[in-house]
C-alpha cells in the first residue's frame, strides 16, 4: 500500500513538473508575443506619422497645382485675347477652279493699307 502511494505520489510529482515546464514555455511564448505586439505598435505609430506627413505634402501640392492651373488659365485667356487683336495682313489661298480655267497666273501681292 505504501509502495502504491509512493508510486502515485511520484506520478503526481512528474505531472506537476511537466505542467510547470509547460507553464514556463507558455510564459516565454507570451513574453515574445508581447514584445512583437509592442514592436508592431511602434511600427504602426511610425507609419501613421509618415502617412500624416505624406498627406500634408499632398494637400500642399494640390494647393500649388490649383494655383498654377489658375495662372495657366489666366495666361491662356490673355493669349486668346491677344490673338483676337492681331490684325490679319495677308491671307493666302490656292487658285480656285474657275481661276485656273481662265488661265489666271497673276497673284495679287499688294493690298490696300490704311497707312498707305
Amino acid at each position: 500500500e505504501n509502495n502504491d502511494r509512493d508510486g502515485k505520489a511520484k506520478e503526481m510529482d512528474d505531472k506537476i513538473k511537466k505542467h510547470k515546464k509547460k507553464i514556463k514555455e507558455l510564459e516565454g511564448k507570451m513574453k515574445e508575443a508581447e514584445t512583437r505586439e509592442e514592436n508592431l505598435r511602434k511600427a504602426v505609430e511610425a507609419s501613421n506619422g509618415k502617412t500624416q506627413t505624406i498627406q500634408s505634402r499632398v494637400e500642399e501640392l494640390e494647393t500649388l497645382y490649383d494655383t498654377e492651373k489658375r495662372k495657366a488659365r489666366r495666361l491662356f485667356n490673355v493669349i486668346e485675347d491677344m490673338k483676337g487683336k492681331i490684325r490679319v495682313y495677308l491671307r493666302a489661298r490656292p487658285f480656285s477652279t474657275s481661276e485656273k480655267e481662265r488661265g489666271s497666273t497673276s497673284q495679287v501681292l499688294n493690298f490696300p493699307d490704311e497707312y498707305a
